[in-house]
């Protein structure tokens, strides 16, 4: 059976060229005629896993025979695909991966932030939401913020790189001065949290030893709060509980007698606490500079995020 390469096809343009389509005209033997898979047996054509003739890095994901016209029984149409080799998706790179610069992405993300139950000079300096007399809504009215997160890729030769580490700064707020794509945190400052880090794998054939090499490439999600306290967010102490200075256990609140009442019972709106944690009197509550706030992190774990060699300038 005669084979005649009627032509090449390519398939795709990112990253180089993805798949290649080779064509072959069989002439099929007299017995052979309307036999397309007879065809495949021909001397000279590709078999599924062959290497391209030029392309070293692809080879033959499949080979099929198929009826060329109608008219003309006694020739097959074979057609070879190549596709980049089992393992290499970027086969045809000329660089490595991890040559490559950062590349990033900016986008805003909305938040709801609840404030504390009254108003006074600290946390005025916050923005709460209240009314005219300083008290916060009721129900309590949400204030919309707006927060940047921060995408950034790259990618890094697989040998002698550790990926555990990484992983320890999911969740995690920076402690530490640093600046990142020209937004600056200071010492526990606390203005940047990692949402997250992807990390994959991925592999590399170099067009100068024909080697496969291994490459990792991470993804890191950063939240950024330009706020002074940035996720070290100062919360009011209140409570329908107090603590007992004697005892030190936890006891209802009572509100003040009104008119016609004989026993006190428990309040039905939160009290400022103490820092002792002690409620104010029914009359220090009516100040709105009576107040204590709490300065919890929302998220615990710290860490320094200068180690991650994030770029600093845009």
């Amino acid at each position: 059976m005669a084979v005649t390469l009627l032509g090449e096809i390519a398939r795709g343009a990112q990253e180089g060229t993805r798949n290649i389509e080779r064509h072959f005209l069989v002439l099929l033997d007299s017995g052979n005629y309307g036999k397309w898979g007879a065809a495949l047996a021909a001397t000279g054509l590709p078999k599924k896993g062959n290497q391209h003739p030029t392309k070293t890095t692809f080879t033959a994901s499949d080979v099929c025979a198929r009826e060329h016209l109608a008219s003309h029984p006694q020739i097959a149409e074979v057609v070879a695909v190549y596709g980049p080799k089992p393992g290499c998706d970027m086969a045809e790179r000329a660089t490595a991966p991890w040559s490559d610069d950062w590349t990033w992405n900016i986008r805003g993300q909305r938040y709801e932030v609840y404030d504390g139950l009254c108003y006074d000079t600290v946390a005025a300096e916050f923005g709460v939401n209240c009314n005219s007399a300083g008290d916060v809504f009721e129900p309590p009215v949400p204030r919309i913020l707006s927060r940047e997160l921060i995408v950034l890729t790259k990618s890094y030769e697989a040998s002698g790189f550790a990926t555990y580490p990484l992983s320890l700064y999911r969740g995690c707020v920076n402690d530490d001065a640093v600046t990142i794509l020209g937004r600056s945190s200071a010492a526990e400052g606390y203005n940047f949290l990692c949402v997250d880090i992807i990390i994959s794998k991925g592999f590399w054939l170099d067009p100068t030893t024909s080697t496969l090499k291994a490459y990792v490439t991470c993804t890191y999600e950063i939240e950024y709060d330009p706020r002074a306290d940035g996720y070290a967010i100062k919360q009011l102490s209140i409570g329908f509980r107090e603590k007992n200075a004697t005892t030190g256990k936890l006891t209802p609140i009572l509100a003040p007698l009104l008119t016609g009442q004989t026993t006190r019972h428990p309040i039905t709106h939160p009290y400022r606490l103490q820092a002792s944690g002690a409620a104010y009197s029914d009359e220090q509550q009516t100040d709105p500079d009576n107040a204590y706030y709490l300065s919890p992190r929302l998220f615990q774990n710290t860490a320094e995020f200068a180690d991650l060699n994030l770029p600093e300038a845009e």
